[in-house]
């Protein structure tokens, strides 16, 4: 009895962890079987030799920032493993969107993670998404119109404005996604803009507190960069459903404020903030 005891205890732990590898919190994924949860297909488009989809948590793409997966498929439908992916959006004024880096899935390897950021006013252009991709040495390439939309004033991600230093920034909520009433998972990236061009900056201080109506969070929450991702990351604690606000102050190395105002006890919200929408 003991034996069949020692056989069957670490099955059932090994399959009472993958029941329970889920996204646990707003953002927060330990593990996924399933990378296409959830994800909408919102554009396939082909070359010659190969079908390239986008998947995304929306059913369209939206001004600011967009969650994406992408997969490549040959003609046979068969997924392609190991490509190395860029790409770029160029709208019709020459307007080009922050670059951002396409990575394989690590449990997934024909699943490719990646995101857009689209500057303000981006649903008024014409878009086109160039993608450039290395199979084996051998380089393919291949385009497609995209389509944008205007987000409602509660969906709003991304903010442009010049700082204090003279510099014009943008920065965009990238997490959390669906806030929930507890604790989320929240991270901003932040680019500085040089003539089209978006760099990432990585040196700075951003601050954050919720409030809502009349409420101001005591706590103010430092997001430090973290390298591995290229955002500003921590977790933020959200005490109520409704609509909160995300209150944001970037600061410079000495400390300086160069975006948003500092929370005080005459300044209790900065003019630097997302919204954050609670439903459950």
């Amino acid at each position: 009895m003991l034996r069949y005891f020692l056989i069957l205890f670490p099955l059932i732990s090994f399959l009472g962890f993958i029941s329970c590898a889920s996204e646990t919190e707003s953002g927060d994924i330990i593990f996924e079987n399933n990378p296409l949860k959830d994800r909408q297909l919102i554009y396939s488009f082909s070359n010659e030799v190969h079908e390239i989809e986008l998947y995304s948590r929306d059913s369209v793409l939206y001004e600011g920032f967009n969650d994406i997966l992408i997969k490549i498929k040959d003609k046979n439908d068969k997924y392609i493993s190991y490509a190395d992916i860029q790409w770029q959006a160029v709208a019709n004024d020459s307007s080009i969107a922050p670059i951002t880096e396409i990575v394989q899935s690590t449990d997934n390897p024909d699943v490719y993670n990646s995101f857009l950021i689209f500057p303000k006013n981006a649903f008024s252009k014409d878009w086109t998404l160039n993608v450039t991709y290395q199979i084996q040495s051998t380089t393919y390439e291949s385009n497609t119109n995209l389509s944008l939309f205007n987000p409602d004033e509660n969906r709003i991600t991304i903010k442009e404005r010049f700082g204090s230093n003279g510099k014009e920034y943008l920065i965009t909520l990238t997490n959390p996604y669906k806030p929930i009433n507890g604790f989320n998972n929240c991270s901003l990236m932040l680019y500085k803009k040089q003539g089209s061009n978006y760099h990432i900056v990585k040196d700075l201080t951003i601050l954050v507190w919720c409030s809502k109506d009349d409420y101001v969070h005591d706590e103010v929450v430092d997001l430090p960069f973290q390298s591995y991702s290229n955002r500003y990351e921590n977790r933020i604690e959200i005490i109520d459903l409704g609509i909160w606000q995300l209150n944001v102050v970037v600061k410079d190395k000495n400390g300086d404020i160069i975006l948003g105002e500092e929370k005080s006890a005459n300044q209790l919200i900065s003019s630097l903030h997302f919204p954050l929408v609670t439903n459950q």
